[in-house]
């Protein structure tokens, strides 16, 4: 799996977020979109993320980023949305 991720990451300098997650309870109230902000901010490299569903991968843009590339297919598992932030 890691191989086949990491071999659709951005050839030249960026950063990568693997993950971002909020607990239940805090779900819906901005906590990911103010953690994201913060991030996106401090970031002076493209950022690359693999959105893990639909929802995530709508936030995501919403924030900027833009599909980079088709989604990648894990056996068994859900598609992966590749996703670049590039800094102003």
């Amino acid at each position: 799996m890691d191989e086949l991720a990491s071999s659709r990451h951005p050839a030249g300098p960026h950063l990568y977020l693997p993950m971002i997650g909020v607990l239940d309870r805090a779900r819906g109230r901005g906590v990911g979109s103010a953690m994201l902000r913060q991030r996106l901010r401090d970031a002076d490299l493209p950022v690359y993320l693999e959105a893990s569903s639909t929802r995530s991968r709508d936030l995501y843009l919403r924030h900027g980023f833009t599909p980079f590339g088709d989604p990648v297919h894990f056996p068994d598992g859900p598609p992966m949305f590749p996703m670049l932030h590039t800094p102003r």
